[in-house]
């Protein structure tokens, strides 16, 4: 669940999140490659928050795809519409 607060930085949002994952689809990737990227060079680093979980990831591209940000190819690969 998400737990709202006063006070959020952009690191722990699923906006900031999501602006990673827009970054990283320059080519298709399933959600597993781009859960092992964000996970060992981001939040294993402290770039972003290491309150993200694999949940997250998967609400930032519901959110993403919402906005039609990201697509699904037939392979199940996502990729950047723009």
């Amino acid at each position: 669940m998400i737990m709202p607060k006063k006070h959020i930085t952009i690191s722990e949002s699923l906006l900031g999140l999501g602006s990673i994952i827009i970054e990283l689809l320059v080519k298709p990737m399933t959600v597993d490659d781009c859960w092992d990227i964000i996970r060992d060079k981001y939040i294993g680093k402290g770039i972003i928050s290491n309150k993200h979980t694999f949940d997250s990831l998967i609400l930032a591209l519901d959110l993403l795809y919402a906005i039609n940000i990201i697509e699904m190819n037939g392979k199940g690969e996502l990729y950047n519409v723009h």
